[in-house]
């Protein structure tokens, strides 16, 4: 699924996948708001992404940020690899 939270702004673009017990969330960081929502999926190898991943145990919701951060230095293609912890 994609979400555009404000299509008339710079807002960023939210794509959300889930696996198991596990949900993936990214922002994409629009440098241009003028681009199509439809070219989302092939920006998902670029190095513009803060991901949050929430993973889900005996009813139990753990919330980490890719690096530790919110910065927009993640691939999205690459969120299953990625290393997660707490937001420093």
């Amino acid at each position: 699924m994609r979400f555009i939270e404000d299509p008339n702004s710079t807002s960023h673009v939210k794509d959300i996948s889930n696996q198991n017990s596990v949900i993936y969330m990214g922002w994409y960081n629009v440098e241009n708001p003028g681009w199509a929502t439809d070219t989302t999926a092939n920006r998902k190898g670029e190095a513009k992404w803060k991901i949050l991943r929430i993973s889900i145990s005996a009813g139990e919701y753990t919330y980490e940020w890719a690096d530790g951060n919110e910065n927009f230095d993640n691939v999205w293609d690459d969120r299953a690899a990625l290393d997660y912890s707490f937001k420093n």
